[in-house]
């Protein structure tokens, strides 16, 4: 565990926040209006779902409305089916200066058996919009765990690596 004490520049910060104050999560049961032609639940509905409680994770840590900047390393490991619970549990894993990385993961449900299994992982970057509709600037993120910091370090690598794409334009 890190502690604030470890960390002097975090305690002249008074509107850090720990990566547990931002968490969020959400499941609902998958549908008909959810599939894809193949009777899987479709991936712009997994996508969605990831978007949403990402956001929301965003929107807790910053107190501000906040839009989707990018999406990175989205994992589809197993299909949904219709008829399955899908939970999401999002936190953040790196803050910028007025970006937030957060990290979501999902598990399907069988609703009938109980078992649950991890389907998909992904990154969202949001960015916060203040009363202008300007990017403004974000609390940072106190990791509370190693695991935390790890997550932390590896998104503020990711950051990087986002950067230096957009300045070989690769994004124009």
């Amino acid at each position: 565990m890190i502690t604030i004490e470890q960390r002097p520049s975090i305690q002249l910060d008074p509107t850090a926040k720990l990566v547990s104050e931002s968490r969020s999560d959400s499941s609902r049961i998958m549908d008909a209006a959810d599939q894809n032609i193949f009777g899987k639940v479709s991936g712009t509905t997994i996508f969605d779902i990831m978007d949403k409680v990402g956001g929301e994770c965003a929107i807790h840590h910053s107190g501000c409305p906040c839009v989707t900047a990018y999406s990175d390393a989205i994992s589809f490991r197993r299909p949904v089916n219709v008829g399955d619970k899908l939970h999401a549990e999002a936190h953040l894993t790196y803050v910028g200066d007025t970006s937030m990385e957060a990290r979501i993961r999902l598990e399907r449900e069988n609703i009938f058996t109980g078992e649950r299994e991890h389907s998909h992982t992904g990154y969202i970057v949001f960015v916060a919009l203040g009363k202008d509709g300007k990017p403004t600037k974000v609390p940072r993120l106190i990791p509370e765990t190693a695991e935390e910091q790890r997550e932390f370090d590896r998104g503020e690598q990711r950051e990087r690596e986002r950067k230096n794409r957009r300045n070989c334009g690769d994004f124009e």
